[in-house]
C-alpha cells in the first residue's frame, strides 16, 4: 500500500515536471518569435533614413533580379522549343536524303552493302578524347547552322543527280540504240574510208552494213517519225526517221517498205525487209546514224554485234 502510494506520487511529480518543461518551452518560442519581430521593429524605428533607403533598395534589386531569372528561364524554354523545331526539321531533311540516297543506289546499281542508309557510320579516334575542349552553346548552334546548310546543298545536289540518272534512262530509251535487224546480225563493213564494191576506189561509208536474207526484218532503233520512205537514187527503198535530241537513222537497199512518211514508229517496230536495192552487191541493210545533220560511226549505238 505504502509502496503504491508512493508510485503513485512519483508518477505525478515526474508528470508535473515533464508539463512544466514544455509549457516553458512553448512560452519561450513565443516569446523568442515575437521578441525576434519586435526586435525587428524597434531596429526599423530605430535606423536611420539612409539605412531605410538601402533596405528599400535592396530589397528592390532582390525583386528585379528574381523577375530577371523567371523571364530567363521562359527564355531558355523558348529557345529550347525553337532547337527542338529546327532538330525535327533536319531530321525530316536527313530522312528525305536517306530516301533519295536509297533510290539513286537503285537506279545506279550499286552494291547496296556499300551504302546502308539509316545506319550511323563508324566513327573513333586514338582515344577517348576526354581531354578535349568542351563546346560552348554559342560555337555549337553556329555548328548546328553550317551543318543545316550543308544538308540542305546536299539534298539538292542528289535531287539534281536523282533528275540526270532518271532522265539518263528515259534518253536511254529515245536514243538509237541496238541492232537494226530483226535476227541478229553482223557488220560485214564498217564505218569510214574503205575501197567501194563496185568502183574500187576508195571512198568513205557513211554507215555499217548487215548482211542477211532476203526479207529480213529491218527494225526502229528508237521511236521517231518517218520522214522518208521512198526510192531513194543509191539507197534504194529507203526510210529515214528522226528522233529526238537530233538523231536521225536511214535503213537502205530494202525490198519493201512497211511505214510511210509521217507515221510515228516505236523502238523495235518492223519498218522494212531486207534486200538489195540501189547500189549494192548482194542482200544486206545499210544503217547510217546522223547526229544534228552529221554522219556518225553507229557502231557506239550498236549492241550484240559479232564483227566490226
Amino acid at each position: 500500500m505504502v509502496t503504491s502510494l508512493i508510485a503513485k506520487k512519483n508518477r505525478i511529480s515526474i508528470g508535473s515536471i515533464v508539463s512544466l518543461v514544455l509549457v516553458l518551452a512553448v512560452v519561450g518560442a513565443i516569446s523568442g518569435g515575437v521578441g525576434v519581430m519586435l526586435g525587428y521593429e524597434r531596429g526599423l524605428q530605430q535606423a536611420s533614413p539612409e539605412m531605410l533607403t538601402k533596405i528599400d533598395l535592396l530589397q528592390h534589386n532582390l525583386n528585379e533580379d528574381r523577375q530577371t531569372v523567371i523571364k530567363a528561364q521562359a527564355r531558355a524554354e523558348d529557345e529550347l522549343d525553337a532547337l527542338a523545331v529546327r532538330f525535327g526539321s533536319i531530321q525530316a531533311q536527313v530522312m528525305r536524303l536517306e530516301a533519295v540516297g536509297e533510290h539513286l543506289v537503285g537506279v545506279a546499281e550499286l552494291d547496296e552493302s556499300e551504302f546502308v542508309f539509316g545506319q550511323e557510320p563508324g566513327l573513333g579516334g586514338l582515344d577517348n578524347g576526354s581531354d578535349g575542349e568542351s563546346e560552348s552553346g554559342i560555337r555549337l548552334l553556329a555548328e548546328l547552322d553550317n551543318f543545316e546548310t550543308l544538308l540542305k546543298q546536299q539534298e539538292y545536289q542528289l535531287t539534281l543527280l536523282e533528275e540526270v540518272l532518271m532522265n539518263k534512262d528515259v534518253l536511254r530509251e529515245i536514243m538509237p540504240s541496238g541492232l537494226p535487224v530483226g535476227k541478229g546480225g553482223w557488220v560485214s563493213s564498217g564505218f569510214g574510208s574503205r575501197i567501194h564494191p563496185i568502183s574500187g576506189k576508195r571512198k568513205m561509208h557513211l554507215g555499217v552494213d548487215f548482211p542477211g536474207r532476203r526479207g529480213t526484218e529491218i527494225l526502229a532503233v528508237a521511236p521517231g517519225i518517218v520522214t522518208k520512205s521512198k526510192y531513194v537514187s543509191g539507197y534504194g527503198y529507203l526510210v529515214e526517221i528522226r528522233h529526238a535530241d537530233g538523231y536521225l537513222t536511214r535503213y537502205a537497199h530494202n525490198s519493201k517498205l512497211l511505214v510511210g512518211e509521217g507515221d510515228l514508229v516505236e523502238k523495235g517496230e518492223k519498218i522494212a525487209l531486207m534486200g538489195r536495192t540501189g547500189s549494192a552487191t548482194g542482200t544486206h541493210l545499210h544503217f547510217e546514224v546522223r547526229k544534228d545533220g552529221v554522219a556518225v560511226n553507229p557502231k557506239k549505238f550498236i549492241k550484240h554485234v559479232d564483227k566490226s
